[in-house]
Formats: structure tokens, C-alpha cells, sequence
């Protein structure tokens, strides 16, 4: 399977992105399957990839929290503390809870990606 080739935003949660990955991978391998055999190879892919694992995909509320969060992170420059407080109206200790998880994630999320390449 490629490398996330997602042009979903970094705020998604790791899942969906590997539901992406999967659903591309079989797509653009087996595009010229009937539906239904497409949909049973999906289904294989699905079921194989997270066997043994809970899936979960956040609500509406949770994935703008995300999204604000990655807001916020990427606005980040170092400098910028106070004119991020200001702006997303949050404390000092708010934005860099927010930013030091992002940055935990970034750093998961780039070790997964060498790992898939190697």
C-alpha cells in the first residue's frame, strides 16, 4: 500500500487516514471489478487492516475541535503566543497544551511514514 497519499487535513484521526489509504489502494487496483466484488475486496482490506482493533471516527463537534486545534498549531511560529490567545480568545497554557500535542502527533505520524517506506 502506498504512503498516506491522503489529501485529508492533518487534524484527521490516524483511522480515517489508513481508511483512506485502504480504500484508494483497492481502488486504484481493482477499479474494474463489478461493485460487488469491489465491495467484498474493501470489505477484506477493512476487516484484515484493523482486525482486533476498535474502530472509532469522531463526531461533528470533536473533528472542529481538531480542525481549530490544527489552526492553531499551524499558525504557530514561536513569536506568536499572545496574538493567538487574543485571536482564538483561549489562555497562554490553552495554546501550548494544543500546540505540544500537535507536535507529539506530527512526530507519531512521521515516524509511521518512514516506517511504511522502509
Amino acid at each position: 500500500m502506498e504512503t498516506n497519499t491522503s489529501p485529508l487535513p492533518e487534524h484527521y484521526p490516524q483511522q480515517l487516514i489508513e481508511f483512506y489509504d485502504i480504500l484508494f489502494d483497492e481502488l486504484k487496483t481493482n477499479a474494474n471489478n463489478p461493485p460487488a466484488k469491489l465491495a467484498f475486496l474493501l470489505t477484506e482490506r477493512i476487516k484484515n487492516h484493523f482486525r482486533k482493533s476498535r474502530i472509532y471516527i469522531p463526531e461533528g463537534r470533536e473533528m472542529k475541535k481538531n480542525a481549530l486545534d490544527e489552526q492553531i498549531f499551524q499558525r504557530y511560529n514561536g513569536r506568536n503566543i499572545n496574538e493567538l490567545v487574543k485571536e482564538f480568545e483561549m489562555s497562554e497554557p490553552a495554546i501550548y497544551k494544543i500546540i505540544k500535542k500537535h507536535r507529539i502527533l506530527t512526530a507519531e505520524r512521521q515516524k509511521q511514514k518512514r516506517g511504511a517506506i522502509q
